[in-house]
């Protein structure tokens, strides 16, 4: 069944081939308007150039911004607890003495509350 196909099938070929080296190809609807469409592919391919560009210098640019206002808080927030130490410095052990005391008067009056419920 496929025996009888195989000249024919081998004449459309040879013929194709032969138009197409001989006669400059089959005509295609789009032959006007490939220099149009190669135009619109530049311009399509600058301005994807040119958009990258622009991503890449805000990628940057932000990455830069980011990075400072990290920097600008962690100076800051250490700038606090610098200035906190430094001014609690002078009153460190007259806190600690008064805390310590504080917690020994509780601890008695705690006591003597109870032995005061305990005899009533």
């Amino acid at each position: 069944m496929v025996l009888p196909l195989l000249p024919i099938g081998s004449i459309i070929l040879v013929s194709g081939a032969y138009y197409k080296i001989k006669e400059g190809g089959f005509p295609s609807p789009v032959d006007p308007y490939i220099d149009d469409l190669e135009d619109f592919g530049n311009a399509i391919e600058l301005t994807v150039s040119q958009f990258t560009e622009l991503i890449g210098n805000i990628d940057n640019t932000l990455l830069s911004f980011v990075r400072g206002f990290g920097i600008a808080v962690l100076e800051g927030a250490q700038d606090t607890v610098n200035y906190m130490v430094d001014t609690a410095k002078p009153y460190r052990v007259p806190v600690a003495q008064t805390i310590t005391s504080l917690a020994i008067w509780f601890a008695a009056s705690m006591v003597i509350y109870r032995m005061v419920v305990k005899v009533n």
